[in-house]
């Protein structure tokens, strides 16, 4: 009997391995088919846009320098006082009122005699560029004056006033000081207007003062008469005073303090020391003064338009009628209220 030859074992069968590769045939059997009777057409699909790319930020404006604000003429106000019992009340009032003014605005406030600390202490605190000047010596103020503490203004006391005046006109034009110059006392009441309009004045400019005085029942007023902004006349109340020249009060004018070192631009240029001066009647003190810085009434500015305007008030009113608490006096420099 013949041997039968070696048997092969089969492999055994994987079912995973044929699924597969069935189903990768019929697929690709059926891909000819799909492409014919889909008509699938993919030139119309949308294709994808990229991102634009990042806009850069605008390139920032050059800078132009700042303008630098107008030049704002600076304010020069003369102020006189003396020690007396409203000392204290008068320089805080006048100060309350310039704190309000727009700078920039220097206030010169002149001692009677020398300097005095108590003066100072009031300057101190309150809140304003301002310079502490002395005037004459204090023994050029009569002696029965200070025996009754300059309570009253005696006509020496207002000869004084303006040696007072004078200490700052020569301490304006040693250093130069540009600007508007007022003399505005530290008993008198001011209109904020009135400052307002002093900035508009190019060289010098006047305006009505009403003056109401201690006994008198009646109001005075002094000061021009305009047509706009030009002087025309004058008006006054009092006959005594019909012939002056220009009746224009202390505190009614104001004037570019270059006009007391530069001859041109004032009329007169003969005059070499703007002063008020001690050899003329009080009456006349300011008149004389005006006359050195302009001829005629063609120089002059009328504020505010028309002149029709009281801005400011001259009150004189005196302490020397104060009646103190009983057990109570003044101290020697008349600041303060001290028990006996």
């Amino acid at each position: 009997m013949a041997a039968l030859p070696p048997f092969s074992p089969r492999r055994p069968f994987s079912s995973p391995c044929f699924i597969l590769c069935f189903l990768l045939g019929f697929v690709a059997g059926l891909f000819p088919f799909a492409h014919r009777h889909l008509h699938l057409d993919l030139h119309h699909l949308p294709l994808p846009v990229p991102d634009p790319p990042p806009t850069p930020p605008p390139a920032a404006p050059t800078q132009a320098a700042p303008t630098p604000p107008p030049t704002t003429t600076t304010l020069i106000v003369v102020t006189p006082t003396r020690a007396r019992p409203l000392q204290a009340y008068y320089l805080h009032r006048l100060a309350h009122t310039l704190r309000l003014v727009p700078q920039p605005l220097l206030w010169l406030v002149v001692d009677r005699g020398a300097a005095t600390r108590e003066t100072a202490a009031l300057l101190r605190g309150c809140g304003l560029m301002y310079r502490h000047l002395p005037s004459s010596h204090r023994g050029d103020a009569p002696d029965d004056a200070r025996r009754r503490g300059a309570t009253h203004e005696h006509p020496a006391e207002r000869g004084l006033q303006r040696r007072q005046r004078n200490a700052a006109l020569d301490h304006i034009e040693h250093h130069r000081i540009h600007g508007l110059v007022y003399f505005a006392d530290e008993d008198n009441v001011y209109s904020l207007d009135l400052f307002h309009q002093l900035r508009g004045i190019r060289s010098f400019g006047t305006w009505p003062v009403a003056m109401l005085g201690v006994g008198k029942s009646k109001t005075l007023l002094e000061g021009p008469v305009c047509d706009s902004s030009q002087v025309v006349g004058w008006h006054t109340n009092e006959r005594d005073k019909r012939q002056r020249r220009f009746h224009v009060n202390t505190s009614g004018f104001a004037f570019n303090s270059s006009m007391l070192w530069d001859a041109d631009k004032r009329a007169h240029q003969a005059w070499n020391y703007i002063r008020l001066l001690d050899t003329v009647r009080d009456g006349f003190q300011a008149t004389t003064f005006v006359e050195q810085l302009v001829e005629d009434e063609t120089y002059m500015e009328g504020i505010p338009t028309g002149c029709s305007k009281i801005m400011n008030v001259n009150l004189h009113l005196e302490d020397k009628h104060l009646v103190y608490p009983k057990g109570w006096q003044m101290t020697e420099n008349l600041d303060v209220l001290i028990p006996l």
